[in-house]
């Protein structure tokens, strides 16, 4: 679901945990680019097939015609589908909004899934900056005590490369500004990693961007810039309201290990 919804977006995943009632994404969204027809076709079909298409929208079999007739109707209906792209905003809502149906479609659930909108804040696209944020992110379920090292909790990009996940591992490539592969940084970021880890160990952020300690600090440092327009790191909560097989079924859909949806 996360890399579906990011792949029709054209945003790039770097790094991802999900939590019990939250979940963190570092995401970058590369310069707008001409988008031809192909593509467009391409990026739809992530997201929509021909039988499981919504009523209110066009399947992709109908999207080809209108697009090869270049019609004024065609057009208008490319120009909205451009619209969802290439935007941080639209990408979180839809996110949100697909996994609440999917999960209120199979639950019967009528609450509310989600606290409140989404917080991000703009990360400065340099390699020190991406992988200090990378490493919070990943050290999230050490500070809350349920794992010892990054690398064993399930629900996490770092998680998942480690695994062998090839997505999960070029999101990496990308935090390091695709200077090295994963082999070759991966001993360099678990450097990273261990040297927060036993700082962070029981410490409690409130904010992702509250923190003015040392590791925010080095964000600053001057470093190679990576070939994003911007990046981000946001955080989103699951309302106190949701049922509590919410917060386990986010989990697995998100990491990609359950119901079929893979990272």
């Amino acid at each position: 679901m996360l890399r579906k919804q990011a792949g029709f977006c054209g945003v790039d995943v770097l790094a991802y945990c999900v939590m019990g009632n939250h979940f963190h994404l570092l995401v970058a969204v590369p310069e707008d680019a001409d988008i031809s027809d192909v593509e467009l076709l391409r990026r739809y079909r992530l997201l929509y097939s021909e039988k499981g298409c919504p009523p209110s929208s066009a399947s992709p079999g109908v999207l080809a015609k209108l697009l090869e007739a270049n019609e004024a109707e065609g057009q208008m209906l490319r120009e909205r589908i451009l619209a969802r792209m290439h935007d941080l905003s639209v990408f979180m809502r839809e996110l949100k909004q697909r996994f609440g149906i999917w999960y209120n479609h199979r639950h019967g659930n009528k609450e509310t899934i989600w606290a409140k909108r989404f917080t991000s804040v703009v990360v400065e696209s340099s390699r020190e900056a991406l992988s200090t944020v990378a490493a919070y992110i990943d050290l999230n379920p050490v500070r809350a005590e349920l794992v010892a090292d990054p690398e064993d909790y399930a629900f996490s990009s770092y998680g998942a490369a480690v695994r062998g996940r090839g997505p999960a591992r070029r999101g990496y490539e990308l935090v390091f500004c695709q200077e090295v592969n994963w082999g070759t940084l991966l001993p360099s970021y678990r450097l990273i990693l261990n040297g927060k880890g036993a700082r962070a160990r029981g410490a409690r952020t409130k904010t992702v961007a509250g923190s003015a300690g040392s590791d925010w600090s080095r964000c600053r440092r001057q470093g190679a810039n990576c070939p994003f327009r911007m990046s981000f790191v946001c955080e989103c909560a699951i309302s106190a309201r949701a049922p509590r097989s919410a917060r386990k079924d986010s989990s697995r859909i998100w990491a990609g290990s359950g119901s079929g949806v893979t990272d």
